[in-house]
């Protein structure tokens, strides 16, 4: 997605710890019967090879090294004002997925439902729009490079490696999507919310959202690093994808936890998984957000922003969306170490030469997630009840997530940073594109209050 060679030349190691993260979630969200576990490896072993093969053709269009003959060209497939709306409608789908996403949780924690007959409510009829919106800009952009580009598949995508990721995402989407009803036509009902195709979609909403970082980036001027810097109109796009990533990323790692409570998920689903993962999933959801955000647009200060945003969010939902649940919301065990990231970030650029180690900054999220995270999971969850005897694990499994993570959040943000910028931006400083933007966002808003109030909850 980038011409530095930081992402590029660790893009292996990067992608084996993706399938080995995907491979251990698929494993800790319930296996199923032994009678029944030879047709889920098969089915697992299915998924994972498309999904790893469809990597594959994404390191072969945009990082594998071209023939000797062939050249580098260097073009944007589409001008500046037509890279901007994709990136906007980029954002709003994946927002309505994650607006969707907390609706369908809500909804199904407070009405049950029977398996099977929530295809087609509402929740999921907001995030198949969103599903929609990306694989329309996907195939925008596919039939862009191919009436505009010039030369050989490699160097079409290269000549515009962003909107070549985009679409990309798109062809991940048109997979991922069928897959999950598919997976239940042969499967049945989840055991776990981590069934593989919702990590799949999972992996997939992150790919969207740095997908429509990437196109708003590429927008932008290089920035210089700089500590609390003020925020302009076009950020606001970048801060929303990355919210929405947050949003759905927190909710799909962390509900089995807090659907316990008021029992949307039996209790032995979570006592039987290790004390030390939950913390892991908020501290690996958070900082990989806080540090893509931070680094995306050099601005000491963004991953708060992130922070405070998102727990706004998923309570002003969930006040909305239900009257009756106790809603226990992980994005405040979250907070503290998003904040870290900032307070840490600005130390080290204030005193010290460069950015921060990665091994650093996971140290200092670990002494946080001591002294702050910990007390709240302790406070808002069930289980795990945080005692001398699992807090030493805790922390020790911290600081591995940490570690992982810090490392991945710095590769992605700094290619998201660095990513080749188109010539001229000058279209959008155009007061009508602000006027349009402001237009597309109200419409939006509008149909989406519209759409969640007159909703019928399917049991009275």
């Amino acid at each position: 997605m980038e011409k530095t060679s930081s992402l590029s030349s660790n893009a292996w190691l990067f992608a084996a710890i993706t399938v080995g993260i995907l491979g251990l979630l698929t494993v800790l969200g319930g296996l199923p019967p032994q009678d029944q576990m030879l047709p889920f490896v098969a089915g697992a072993a299915i998924m994972i090879a498309i999904t790893v093969g469809i990597g594959l053709l994404g390191w072969h269009l945009l990082a594998r090294p071209m023939p000797a003959q062939h050249k580098h060209i260097s073009w944007p497939i589409l001008s500046g004002w037509a890279r901007h709306l994709a990136a906007l409608f980029m954002v709003l789908g994946v927002t309505s997925i994650a607006i969707g996403s907390v609706w369908d949780e809500v909804w199904h924690s407070e009405y049950g439902i029977p398996f099977g007959e929530d295809f087609f409510w509402r929740p999921h009829i907001m995030m198949y729009f969103g599903f929609t919106v990306v694989i329309v800009m996907a195939g925008w952009g596919w039939f862009s490079i191919l009436r505009s580009g010039q030369g050989s598949l490699q160097q079409r995508f290269r000549a515009d490696p962003v909107m070549g990721f985009t679409i990309l995402a798109g062809t991940f989407l048109v997979y991922a999507l069928p897959a999950d009803p598919l997976w239940h036509a042969v499967y049945g009902e989840d055991i776990t919310s981590w069934s593989l195709p919702h990590i799949v979609l999972l992996l997939m909403v992150m790919v969207i959202a740095i997908a429509a970082v990437a196109l708003q980036s590429s927008l932008q001027s290089v920035r210089e690093w700089s500590i609390v810097r003020g925020i302009g109109w076009r950020d606001g796009l970048i801060a929303l994808a990355l919210v929405s990533m947050l949003l759905t990323s927190m909710l799909l790692l962390t509900v089995d936890w807090y659907g316990q409570a008021i029992g949307a998920v039996e209790r032995s689903v979570v006592a039987e998984r290790p004390d030390w993962l939950l913390t892991s999933m908020i501290m690996g959801v958070a900082v990989l957000v806080a540090l893509i955000g931070v680094h995306a647009t050099r601005t000491v200060g963004f991953a708060t922003l992130l922070g405070l945003l998102a727990v706004a969010g998923r309570l002003f939902l969930d006040n909305v969306l239900s009257t009756t649940l106790p809603g226990v919301n992980p994005l405040l065990v979250a907070l503290p170490l998003m904040i870290a990231v900032d307070v840490w970030h600005g130390l080290w650029l204030r005193y010290a030469p460069g950015l921060p180690p990665f091994w650093s900054t996971a140290l200092v999220l670990t002494a946080v997630l001591s002294i702050f995270s910990l007390p709240l999971v302790h406070q808002l969850f069930i289980y795990p009840t945080v005692d001398v005897q699992n807090a030493p694990m805790m922390l020790v499994a911290g600081l591995l997530t940490a570690l992982i993570i810090v490392w991945m959040g710095q590769q992605v943000g700094g290619a998201l940073a660095s990513i080749e910028r188109v010539e001229s931006t000058e279209p959008l400083v155009a007061p009508r594109l602000r006027w349009a933007d402001a237009l597309i966002y109200v419409i939006f808003v509008v149909f989406t209050i519209f759409f969640i109030m007159t909703a019928t909850p399917p049991i009275a």
